[in-house]
């Protein structure tokens, strides 16, 4: 039988204003505090919601060595506004 495989978890949608970091693994928490703060900071007019996956998720974080997995949603106006990315 494979891994369990642990969906995205929502941390925050607009009009909420609370972020919600109970689906993170407790070690995760202060980090993706400060970050969602600065997301919140630069894209509050745009702000859709707040998604977080990967280890932070599911398991195994370990503080000051795992990237944070976390994937801002924004409405189509920003969108329209930000030049696209160039892999």
């Amino acid at each position: 039988m494979g891994a369990r495989r642990m969906p995205p978890r929502c941390l925050l949608r607009k009009g909420t204003h609370m972020l919600d970091l109970s689906g993170l693994m407790p070690e995760a928490r202060p980090i993706v505090q400060q970050v969602a703060e600065v997301y919140l900071k630069y894209l509050s007019p745009w702000f859709v919601g707040l998604i977080a996956h990967g280890s932070a998720v599911k398991g195994g974080f370990i503080p000051g060595c795992s990237d944070v997995g976390l994937q801002p949603e924004v409405n189509a106006i920003y969108r329209s506004i930000m030049p696209a990315q160039k892999n």
